[in-house]
Parts: C-alpha cells; sequence; structure tokens
C-alpha cells in the first residue's frame, strides 16, 4: 500500500511539473525577473511560441529575450506577446516593469513564423552598411560608430527590421531579406 502511494505521489507531483505551458517553461529557464513575470501575468500578455523549422538545428528562437538593448551598462529584456487582439513587443530596461517601451504593435495573433533575437553591435552595422545613403534617413550607413550594444531583429518568414535604441528613441533599420 505504502509503494502504490508513494508512486502515485510521484506521477501526480511529474505531471503537474510538466503541465506547464511552454512559453511558462521558456521564461523560467531564461531567469527572467520576477517583475517581467509578474507583468506578462497581470496583464494576460502571452509570450509568443515561435515555430521552428524542420532543418533548424539551432535552439528554438524565443519570444523573450534578453540582451543590452539601450546601453552596454545594462541587461534588458524584449518580449513579443499578444494580448487581446495585439501583438506587441515590449522592452523592459533593466529587466524593470515600472518603464516599458513599446516598440512595434500588430495584429494578433502573431504568424508562427514570428521571430525576436538580439542583434549584436557588429551585425546592426552590418544591416545599416548595406543601406544606400540617402538624406533625410535616421541612420547613415557611414555614421555607424555609436552603436555599440544589441539591437532586436524582429523577423517573420524570410524578412525582417532592426530596432535599434539611439538618441533617447527606438528607430527602426532594415534587417535580414
Amino acid at each position: 500500500m505504502a509503494y502504490s502511494l508513494v508512486s502515485t505521489s510521484v506521477l501526480l507531483v511529474l505531471s503537474l511539473s510538466m503541465a506547464t505551458t511552454e512559453s511558462e517553461g521558456q521564461v523560467r529557464a531564461r531567469n527572467t525577473p520576477v517583475a517581467v513575470l509578474q507583468w506578462l501575468q497581470r496583464t494576460g500578455c502571452r509570450v509568443h511560441q515561435p515555430a521552428q523549422g524542420p532543418l533548424d538545428d539551432r535552439p528554438p528562437p524565443r519570444g523573450l529575450i534578453s540582451g543590452r538593448f539601450r546601453s552596454r551598462a545594462q541587461e534588458d529584456w524584449a518580449v513579443l506577446c499578444a494580448a487581446r487582439d495585439s501583438a506587441l513587443l515590449l522592452i523592459f530596461p533593466g529587466g524593470r516593469a515600472d518603464t516599458i517601451d513599446t516598440v512595434a504593435v500588430g495584429a494578433a495573433p502573431t504568424k508562427p513564423t514570428r521571430r525576436i533575437y538580439a542583434a549584436p553591435p557588429s551585425e546592426v552595422r552590418m544591416y545599416v552598411r548595406s543601406l544606400p545613403s540617402l538624406p533625410g534617413k535616421d541612420v547613415e550607413p557611414a555614421d555607424t560608430v555609436w552603436m555599440t550594444h544589441d539591437g532586436i531583429v524582429d523577423a517573420v518568414d524570410c524578412c525582417g527590421v532592426v530596432w535599434y535604441w539611439h538618441a533617447g528613441r527606438w528607430r527602426q533599420l532594415p534587417g535580414p531579406d
């Protein structure tokens, strides 16, 4: 009888621990700050789970990432999530939820092929250098010395944009295509 009770208890604990959703598992795996987790739970913003291609041998893409998006001095968190009828790309500077940057808003649900990832400064510079030099643009290809921290690539299918923080605001650059 004791064996049966112990086995049942172990199975119950295992099944409860495996019952978490993919987004919860992903969030916990990344050591996400508590403030970010609480904000996502309180608002009902569901972390996007991008699809992984059959030939993709890299880890699955994420809907919640960290990087040094506003400066090299602090770690920030970006989340691609769906709330009600909108898809949001949000930045939590320093992992805090007192000031949140809304970088992009679109119609939900987000496509399963949409993904975000942190782009190191060298990758951001590469995208900028591929731009033609046009008067009146936010970023000129020759002026990339100020790109010293990470950007965020927001890609769907084959194409995407790069979001980069500069001079107190988010700038959108053409990304992968």
